[in-house]
């Protein structure tokens, strides 16, 4: 048509066929590029592995310092500050109770308290070296076989001490043992305790089976048992 551009024929000597083992090549090529271009872009933006990165450090000494502020949680940490030195005490006073006890008279009763509630008991502490026979007879009755005992027991030391036992020992003129018995606290009338610088006194009658010699004389030993 008149007036309408029209475009160069191209000769057919300039046409180019390309076989497939020519073509193999190029398409590599091309492939090639694309890999470069992919390796060379920007990594994906993965928005699950942001949640690993760790807050700044003002954030996280904001989030302690609101758990510390919740109410619940400040009532039992001053329930325990107060609560556990109160249990120290206490364990310590059950304890050291028998030489406080002792060494402390006016402590007594409240240990005593506690160990009604810890269902123990206070025991006086054991001091043989400071319990001593400060004085004693052993004296024949009217009746054969008759006797009595007069014992003093002095507690030297300055604090409560156990009452320990006594072993009386009947001897020959040869001072060789003819009879020999223990006597607890109890069966001389005295006290399970000694108070401090305290001194007993009392007296036994006792009953003596023959025996094969006479007695000349007598021996007496404080002990714990």
């Amino acid at each position: 048509m008149e007036g309408e551009p029209s475009l160069p024929a191209v000769a057919d000597d300039f046409a180019v066929t390309l076989t497939p083992e020519e073509m193999a090549p190029a398409i590599l090529a091309a492939d090639s590029d694309a890999d470069v271009r992919l390796d060379l872009a920007a990594p994906p933006f993965d928005a699950a592995g942001q949640d690993d990165v760790p807050p700044p450090s003002f954030v996280r000494q904001a989030q302690r310092r609101a758990r510390w502020n919740r109410p619940w949680l400040r009532f039992v940490a001053w329930t325990l500050l107060v609560l556990l030195p109160v249990l120290l005490v206490l364990q310590f006073l059950l304890y050291q109770r028998n030489p406080l006890a002792a060494q402390v008279p006016a402590l007594r009763p409240l240990l005593v308290s506690l160990c009604q509630v810890a269902g123990c008991s206070i025991a006086a502490p054991h001091n043989i070296a400071m319990v001593v026979v400060s004085g004693s007879a052993f004296n024949q009755e009217v009746q054969p076989g008759q006797y009595r005992l007069g014992l003093s027991v002095r507690n030297q030391s300055s604090s409560i001490v156990a009452t320990p036992a006594l072993e009386l020992t009947l001897t020959d003129a040869s001072d060789q043992p003819l009879v020999r018995r223990i006597f607890r606290p109890a069966e001389l009338g005295m006290p399970a305790e000694l108070g401090p610088r305290a001194e007993w006194s009392g007296s036994l009658p006792l009953a003596v089976q023959p025996l094969p010699q006479p007695i000349a004389g007598y021996r007496m030993e404080l002990f714990y048992p």
